[in-house]
């Protein structure tokens, strides 16, 4: 601790110009220079900061018949509370701490650390070489001086639109300009003080520290949104155009929601390589990097997958490998979503009380699964991604948007957030004309009321944003190519849960030894296609079907019309020769059936396979391995 030498009243420094008040009982430590806040500070707490040391009044002593009062050393550090930022539950404050050895930290911690010396003296003993040596009066002092004091602002923890007016990323806050923080994560903005919990340059290094708000940057590499949406346009063609909107949708979210009650959901469905999650990963670098998909299969609870949702405002979270075996829990969390209805936790202040936490970002979902749940598929707008093929032109084409995706171009948030004004103002009045529109012109697709109202929010918010925005593609071409999507959908939704459900219990007769379906006599695969012989399956189907629901499934003539509408039927074979006989059958591409059957199919038939000619085994094990289904041993 520095050791204070005492000088006498008549010695004291003054700071250039300044004048002592003509009554100030106090020695001053040895080299202090008076100046109007240390005297305002000495007369009214009783202490002073110099050079990063805490003096407080040490006692009193009696010069030339006055009695003066003098100071002691009590701290090795100087102290500020820079903001207090209020919360029903935790009110935080943001300290700052500077060492006589010029060290220095800045760390947010719980109000309730300053109450007592006791806990004052853990949070700052915790971050270093911080010594306190004052008693419990010299706190009180401290505590006094620190309170009146410290600033007042709001913590942000939720990055992302923020209600007074801009996006916070975690390197800067945009509205029309672009506003940095400083080191320690502070903004100061319209006269009010914010602190930016992640961007605190403490938690820089801490890569298991706010992981995910790290990857929220914003990125100005020149690129604007017209370059931009004119590429993801020409690489992903009609999915881009729905996937665009959605993501200028998703910045107005909070606003969507607040009119209507809900917020559309997009589901991607295709095989894996027509480029799905690249194009996910391409909008999301609106945001900056990428965030991390979450997969819907594995250890990862519905409540974890809810939480993801809470963590940004008006951003978009990507929830990948969707399949139809989904357990009825998932599947009414997805549905969730779309109302953002979260979850409710219990509060430990209340017996009975809750906390909700919030859904607050658009939600897209991938999978190779068509989504055969109807509650789910009426809240989805789902486009169909099947092409992965690709000629030199569109490859080129990808190539140059990945290029783009690596420079960056989160600046675009810009363009679109300074015209939320307009947005809000336009957006209602506008929905109620869209809305009769797309009524009319879907009339007779059997679509249900929340499939017209997905469908116009995101042609009225092409229409209000299109005289601010230089999209690349017509109020029209959006349409047609929604329309198209629904129409698709529509078909799904009569055909989808049904077609699964045959799919499910076909996989399961090819394993039965009670009421089976014979390779070679009732189906056969022949690469990515497999022919049934309908008429001989069928009552098998009915059978098994009763056993698992106990309930009959479709008529012979319903089942065979859904699966002829389904879009894995190809063709009904008039002369088909399966093993050693030549009938009618039904030809399906495997690929379109739901994942888990189709999978179980294929093991199943490779297994069937292995007493037969092995050069027909060996080439079906290749085949299998191309799909992923066994692993490369050859």
């Amino acid at each position: 601790m520095p050791e204070i030498e005492k000088v006498s009243i008549e010695s004291i420094k003054k700071d250039k110009g300044f004048e002592m008040p003509e009554h100030f009982p106090y020695e001053l430590p040895f080299g202090v220079v008076a100046d109007e806040t240390i005297c305002e500070d000495v007369k009214n707490y009783g202490l002073l900061f110099w050079k990063h040391v805490l003096y407080v009044i040490g006692g009193k002593k009696t010069v030339a018949k006055n009695e003066i009062q003098y100071f002691k050393a009590v701290s090795n550090f100087s102290i500020e509370i820079m903001q207090h930022m209020e919360d029903e539950k935790r009110p935080m404050r943001l300290v700052k701490l500077h060492s006589i050895h010029r060290r220095k930290r800045i760390f947010e911690c719980e109000s309730h650390n300053f109450t007592v010396m006791g806990k004052f003296l853990n949070i700052v003993e915790e971050k270093g070489n911080y010594q306190f040596t004052g008693n419990a009066g010299d706190y009180s002092r401290l505590k006094a001086y620190l309170m009146d004091k410290m600033g007042d602002g709001r913590m942000i923890e939720v990055l992302g639109w923020q209600p007074e007016g801009f996006f916070a990323f975690n390197n800067a806050a945009v509205d029309s300009k672009v506003h940095h923080y400083s080191g320690f994560g502070g903004l100061e903005y319209n006269d009010e003080n914010y602190y930016i919990r992640s961007a605190n340059s403490i938690y820089a290094n801490n890569h298991n520290k706010y992981k995910n708000q790290k990857k929220v940057l914003y990125v100005d590499s020149g690129i604007r949104f017209a370059e931009w949406n004119k590429q993801m346009n020409l690489v992903y063609k009609e999915p881009a155009m729905l996937m665009i909107t959605f993501a200028v949708a998703c910045l107005f979210s909070d606003h969507i929601f607040k009119i209507h009650g809900f917020f559309p959901m997009v589901f991607l469905y295709g095989e894996a390589g027509t480029g799905k999650t690249k194009m996910v990963e391409q909008i999301q670098t609106l945001f900056g990097t990428p965030q991390n998909a979450m997969p819907l299969t594995g250890a990862n609870t519905d409540k974890a997958q809810v939480r993801k949702f809470a963590q940004f405002v008006n951003m978009l979270v990507f929830l990948e490998e969707f399949r139809n075996t989904a357990d009825t829990k998932l599947t009414e969390m997805l549905k969730g979503l779309h109302g953002r209805n979260g979850y409710e936790r219990g509060n430990i202040e209340s017996d009975y009380g809750t906390d909700s936490v919030p859904i607050s970002s658009g939600v897209v979902i991938t999978g190779n699964d068509y989504p055969s749940n109807d509650p789910l598929l009426t809240r989805l707008i789902v486009a169909e991604m099947n092409q992965n093929e690709f000629k030199d032109e569109e490859r080129a084409n990808f190539s140059k948007m990945q290029d783009m995706e690596l420079e960056g171009y989160s600046s675009i948030i810009q363009e679109i957030i300074i015209h939320r004004e307009y947005f809000v103002a336009e957006y209602f009045k506008t929905y109620k004309d869209v809305k009769k529109e797309v009524a009319f012109k879907m009339d007779g697709l059997n679509l249900v009321d929340r499939n017209i109202e997905n469908m116009s929010v995101l042609v009225t918010v092409y229409t209000v944003m299109f005289k601010k925005l230089a999209f690349s593609f017509s109020k029209k071409e959006l349409f047609n190519a929604l329309q198209e999507m629904m129409r698709k959908q529509s078909m799904k939704r009569d055909v989808g849960g049904e077609v699964s459900v045959f799919w499910e219990i076909f996989s399961q007769l090819m394993k039965d030894k009670l009421i089976p379906v014979i390779a070679n006599e009732d189906y056969k695969i022949e690469g990515d296609w497999i022919f049934i012989r309908f008429s001989r399956v069928v009552n098998n189907y009915s059978q098994k079907h009763y056993l698992n629901y106990k309930k009959t499934g479709l008529t012979k003539n319903s089942l065979r019309d859904k699966l002829m509408n389904h879009n894995a039927f190809e063709a009904n074979v008039k002369a088909c020769r399966i093993g050693s006989s030549t009938s009618t059958a039904m030809q399906f591409d495997l690929n379109k059936i739901d994942t888990e059957s189709r999978d179980n199919i294929l093991i199943d038939w490779y297994k069937i396979m292995t007493d037969e000619n092995p050069d027909k085994k060996r080439a079906f094990k290749k085949f299998l391995v191309q799909k992923g289904l066994m692993e490369d041993k050859f």
